[in-house]
């Protein structure tokens, strides 16, 4: 018998999957622009979009521009939840589904929509390339053709990313362990070599004994050279901070990604730092989706007028370093049967403030993203106002 499976458990595996990519959406523009050029070229279209549909958010990558809307105004969200692999519309003013979105309804707005799926090889659609034009249209099935060749790079060149990441950070990982193994063996050696100096200094047994003494001493500083190259390799540095952030620069972007979605709303967005460890440096993995999928949550259930806040700080605990992230809104907080489904990472559909549409699986995804960074996620008790989340991540 085959077990089926719920919406909501689809959903939260599509999300899933996507930030498993760990993609930084406002650097995309570089590397994938002249794709979303050329599928405007190829449909005869005023603009193309590569499109990454979230939870929360849809993030638009195009040649000259990155931009986000609330995923309930995106046309794309309904492309990736069809069976087809294509959504055309002809018309979008006359489409009782998109007339009212504000950049259709506007006396220049789009009328002509193409979309192709970004459909993995796991069966996930995690967004869609599409092409718009403020003029109605049609295209040929030659051109729908190469717009789902292009489609199909796009996910090849996401999935060598994933791939090639997941590699790097496995690289991270061992090299952090070779340099520890490094340090461990310096101070032993260290021993060999003071004690084979002193014995040869002291006329024990003679030259002999000397010249064995020697070969002790020369084998244990050639050890100590080894360690010393294995510890300083430039390229391994770099390749290290490539993946680095510390809490300065993770504030910034979280700043440039969610402060237009919170201003659209008229919230205040604050993401402070606290702490005598700021320039300490962690890995980014995961950490604007866990931080990004709190800050929506907090955006959608926070009234107009209310604030969001972000405190990010660096503990030190022994010899161990941690990652506290601070989250709180003015919200009308969680209730009592809320937060046991997000404890039970079990989705739990509501309407934000402004009646924004979602399957609630914002938080339980971030119980589960924290956990398999070896975190704690703690949240506030139900009908308490405004919502309180506490994490902290270890990262030294």
């Amino acid at each position: 018998m085959i077990q089926q499976v719920s919406t909501e458990e689809q959903e939260f595996c599509r999300i899933h999957k996507l930030s498993e990519f760990d993609l930084q959406y406002q650097e995309m523009a570089e590397e994938f622009g002249q794709i979303t050029d050329l599928a405007a070229t190829i449909a005869g279209t005023e603009i193309s979009f590569l499109n990454l549909i979230d939870n929360y958010n849809q993030w638009s990558i195009s040649a000259n521009e990155f931009r986000n809307i609330p995923r309930e105004d995106s046309i794309c969200s309904v492309t990736i939840q069809s069976e087809a692999d294509h959504m055309e519309v002809n018309g979008l003013h006359l489409d009782e589904r998109f007339q009212s979105k504000e950049y259709v309804k506007k006396e220049d707005g789009f009328r002509y929509y193409f979309g192709v799926p970004l459909q993995l090889e796991s069966g996930e659609k995690i967004g869609a390339l599409c092409v718009l034009d403020r003029g109605e249209k049609s295209i040929s099935e030659k051109q729908r053709r190469f717009l789902k060749l292009l489609a199909e790079e796009i996910v090849g060149k996401l999935e060598m990313k994933r791939k090639i990441h997941e590699l790097e950070y496995a690289l991270i990982t061992a090299e952090k362990s070779r340099n520890q193994i490094a340090h461990d063996v310096r101070g032993p050696v260290f021993g060999i070599s003071g004690l084979a100096d002193t014995l040869r200094d002291e006329e024990i047994t003679g030259e002999e004994m000397r010249e064995y003494l020697d070969m002790i001493s020369k084998s244990a500083n050639g050890i100590i050279e080894m360690t010393d190259d294995i510890l300083n390799r430039e390229a391994r540095h770099h390749l290290l901070n490539a993946h680095l952030l510390n809490i300065q620069e993770l504030r910034n972007k979280i700043l440039e990604l969610y402060r237009l979605p919170a201003g659209a709303k008229e919230l205040s967005l604050n993401v402070q730092l606290s702490g005598e460890h700021q320039q300490v440096t962690f890995s980014r993995r995961k950490l604007l989706s866990i931080i990004g999928n709190l800050v929506s949550n907090a955006i959608k259930f926070t009234s107009e007028g209310g604030e969001i806040n972000v405190n990010l700080e660096i503990l030190q605990k022994e010899a161990c370093y941690f990652l506290q992230i601070l989250v709180s809104d003015s919200g009308d907080g969680i209730s009592e049967e809320g937060l046991q489904k997000i404890n039970d990472l079990e989705p739990g559909t509501s309407l934000g403030t402004d009646g924004e549409r979602g399957f609630g699986l914002g938080l339980p995804l971030v119980k589960q993203m924290v956990a398999e960074r070896n975190g704690e996620f703690h949240i506030s008790a139900g009908n308490i106002k405004g919502t309180k989340v506490a994490i902290q991540i270890p990262i030294k």
